[in-house]
């Protein structure tokens, strides 16, 4: 699964056409020559959700490629692109476009048994709601319970990441 959050300040009469992502070069072993393939893996603006021209706040986009495991070497390149914006020559470069935390991780596909057996609930104890009347140093808990192969799973075991992300900033208990 490759990662990364992009975030765009692009202008206007921009929003309409080109493409920028990332390329992610993999080497792999050829079983019938023995000699090194390296294949490429591109998350582009096909691949991201929302509107990839105006993302005013970083978003994290992802994209999940199925590799041959068995064959894999290592990481030839990571390389970002832009291309085909409009108003720009030979020699310009889009520097609106901006992508942090890139990240490269090794996931399972789950299977139909895996999908019945793994679950994640949020819990919130006191509630989800915000009312008119509630102040704005009010807050609610949220309190993550996970469940692999049907089993409770201790929050504070080594195997267990949880990461939180705010998808916009702006949105706060008084929103």
């Amino acid at each position: 699964m490759l990662s990364a959050s992009f975030y765009t300040s692009l202008d206007v009469s921009q929003r309409y056409q080109g493409d920028y992502g990332i390329i992610l070069g993999l080497n792999f072993k050829d079983n019938a020559t023995e000699d090194v393939v390296t294949r490429y893996y591109m998350m582009n603006i096909d691949t991201m959700t929302g509107n990839p021209y105006f993302f005013p706040n970083p978003v994290l986009q992802s994209g999940i490629f199925e590799i041959d495991n068995e064959n894999f070497i290592d990481i030839d390149t990571i390389s970002v692109f832009t291309k085909d914006f409009p108003n720009q020559d030979e020699y310009s470069t889009v520097y609106d476009i901006h992508i942090k935390d890139i990240s490269l991780k090794g996931v399972k596909v789950l299977n139909s048994d895996d999908l019945s057996s793994y679950s994640l609930n949020l819990i919130t104890a006191k509630g989800y709601i915000f009312t008119a009347d509630s102040l704005s140093t009010d807050t609610r808990t949220i309190e993550a319970q996970l469940r692999a192969q049907s089993k409770l799973v201790a929050m504070d075991s080594e195997e267990v990441s949880i990461y939180w992300f705010i998808q916009n900033v702006a949105v706060t208990s008084a929103s």
